[in-house]
């Protein structure tokens, strides 16, 4: 009862004020709020909970106008030629290291979350590249298949299952990416995504999990066009993903 007063409590600071940059350095909190929120009881009275979009800005000030004093006449001063704006350019990624240096997961990381989705397919090229040279010897990728989506009936509570499965892979975030949707709507829904490892195998940080029997894995063989395929679609939230064909109502990346 203390946990949903104080839940209830803070919820309009997270989904009013608080935006998606404010809760990097409330991590906890966020997740201890949704979790509790999440619950059938809350739910029942407050409905559906959400975070804040975008942070809440404080009304500006009106300025109030000083009188002018009187100036004394003076000469107009030539006006300078404006210079034209340049044309914006498409934006790229942003520079990375030598495309010739060995795969490093923190590299990946980092090229993922800086390239907007309309450059997607100026990164995959680079992702590729290294792979092949890695040859299956330092890295490795699973697909991953939730096992019984049908014991829930709403999205948000499968959503609050794999949140609880990423909750328990901290061991495992140094060496581990991963990008796990929830897929149809309520009555109809799926969870599926894509793992990457920086081991040639499933590392133990990951299969000693408690949640990791909830969920099915295959391995993927990422010289395969259509293995590649499906990895970029589960990475960039959109396709078929493998003939399913289900919207995506949810996702979450692991990194």
């Amino acid at each position: 009862m203390a946990d949903m007063s104080l839940a209830v409590t803070l919820s309009p600071l997270f989904s009013t004020v608080f935006g998606p940059e404010d809760r990097k350095g409330l991590v906890n909190v966020s997740r201890w709020i949704s979790t509790i929120l999440g619950t059938c009881v809350v739910q029942a009275v407050m409905g559906e909970f959400k975070f804040a979009e975008k942070a809440q800005e404080p009304p500006k000030p009106e300025k109030t106008k000083k009188p002018e004093k009187p100036k004394a006449a003076k000469e107009k001063p030539k006006e300078e030629p404006k210079e034209e704006p340049e044309e914006e350019s498409e934006e790229e990624p942003e520079p990375v290291e030598d495309p010739n240096a060995p795969l490093d997961m923190d590299w990946w990381k980092r090229l993922y979350s800086n390239t907007k989705p309309a450059q997607y397919p100026q990164m995959w090229p680079l992702l590729w590249k290294k792979i092949e040279a890695d040859k299956g010897e330092n890295f490795s990728a699973y697909f991953c298949k939730f096992l019984d989506p049908e014991q829930f009936d709403h999205a948000f509570k499968l959503s609050n299952t794999i949140s609880g499965f990423f909750q328990r892979l901290d061991a495992a975030r140094k060496i581990t990416f991963g990008s796990q949707l929830i897929l149809g709507t309520s009555g109809d829904l799926h969870s599926q995504g894509v793992w990457l490892f920086a081991k040639p195998e499933m590392p133990k940080e990951m299969s000693e999990c408690p949640m990791f029997e909830s969920f099915g894995w295959t391995k993927a063989d990422l010289s395969k066009p259509e293995d590649r395929k499906l990895f970029e679609e589960y990475c960039e939230w959109e396709g078929s993903f493998g003939g399913l064909n289900k919207e995506v109502n949810d996702g979450k990346i692991f990194k």
